[in-house]
């Protein structure tokens, strides 16, 4: 997303005036984190663009807090997100959200019994928040970055998930679906 965006912000044809501000927050929960925050540190300082970043142990936030590792994380990335953004007078925050993560999250909220909102994911924009690549594929965003040859940092926990246990999920989650479903359009009126 951070190439992407940086194209558009220097290509002249497209003549749009905005600024990109990266905020990177290292939740020191994987080995691997300090060497993606230098991967983007580096990115940022190569390409000219303003690097800020902040560790917090959330593990240990986490269970001082006596909360999930999962919640922690979003609220001190959200967090960090807003006191940089009021810092330095942004306007809008671009996330990397992507096609998959809406349908994880869509699938995770079905699997928890949400209502209809639930079935939404994770919307474009919510505010201040944009997410940019919420309609494009995974496998999309690898063949970008093979194509620029960005060779990008790959959170691993994630690509296991969704290329071992995410089918898994989706057989289980057709058939919670089929059932429910077949539920509702078997009530009487």
């Amino acid at each position: 997303m951070l190439d992407i965006l940086n194209e558009i912000k220097n290509d002249d044809k497209i003549n749009l005036n905005f600024e990109i501000i990266v905020c990177h927050i290292n939740h020191m929960i994987r080995e691997e984190a300090n060497e993606d925050e230098e991967y983007v540190k580096k990115y940022c300082n190569k390409k000219n663009i303003q690097f800020y970043s902040e560790s917090i142990d959330v593990k240990k936030l986490a269970n001082n807090n006596k909360t999930g590792v999962e919640e922690t994380g979003r609220t001190v990335r959200y967090e960090f997100f807003n006191e940089i953004c009021k810092k330095t007078n942004a306007n809008k925050i671009a996330i990397a959200h992507n096609k998959n993560d809406k349908i994880e999250t869509i699938i995770m909220n079905v699997i928890r019994g949400t209502g209809i909102s639930g079935l939404k994911g994770i919307e474009a924009k919510r505010g201040k928040y944009i997410r940019p690549l919420i309609e494009c594929e995974r496998f999309e965003i690898e063949n970008y970055c093979e194509q620029n040859k960005l060779n990008p940092r790959k959170l691993l926990s994630k690509y296991y998930v969704w290329e071992h246990i995410y089918p898994y999920i989706c057989n289980v989650f057709f058939m919670v679906l089929d059932l429910r479903l077949t539920k509702i359009g078997c009530r009487e009126t």
